[in-house]
């Protein structure tokens, strides 16, 4: 008769330990392949949301510093906050004429220049501040001589905005 000590094999604790190292090891795989399954499409929605923020800068930055419905020479006269001194508001994206227009804008969904909804971006959201107080370099937005415009898009699966700034000067 053999002694039990010459079988090959696994002890009861042999085996349990390997169970639970192989446990281990299938959940950390299962979480890097989920992570890199959600962080896939990361980059597909910060490339629309910095397209659609470009978008909202170049449109901005391409409008008058002066209003044009303004009844004084803008250049000449605006020496204090553009915004505040040197604009009338107008109603309506569509009708915007001037940078200072865009203050406050909020836009859920991106929209074209028109105020036209553009389709497969409605879980965008589009923020715009208009700065008439901020300064660039030796220029002063206090002075009348620049603005400084910030356009923030968000979207529920970015962790944080995407977030384009741009400055336009009155020159």
């Amino acid at each position: 008769m053999r002694k039990l000590s010459n079988y090959n094999g696994f002890t009861l604790i042999e085996l349990i330990v390997a169970v639970v190292v192989l446990a281990i090891g299938a959940t950390a795989f299962t979480i890097l392949i989920n992570q890199t399954t959600r962080d896939s499409v990361d980059p597909l929605l910060r490339v629309q949301a910095n397209a659609i923020a470009q978008s909202y800068l170049e449109e901005i930055l391409a409008q008058a510093f002066c209003d044009p419905n303004f009844s004084t020479d803008c250049p000449t006269d605006c020496t204090a906050n553009a915004c505040t001194n040197c604009s009338v508001p107008d109603a309506g994206r569509p009708n915007f004429n001037d940078i200072c227009d865009y203050q406050g804008v909020s836009d859920v969904g991106a929209f074209d220049r028109n105020g036209a909804s553009i389709s497969g971006l409605g879980s965008y959201n589009v923020t715009v501040t208009v700065d008439d107080g901020a300064g660039l370099g030796g220029l002063s937005g206090a002075n009348g001589e620049v603005i400084r415009v910030d356009v923030d898009v968000t979207h529920p699966g970015l962790p944080g905005p995407v977030t384009l700034s741009g400055y336009r000067v009155n020159f």
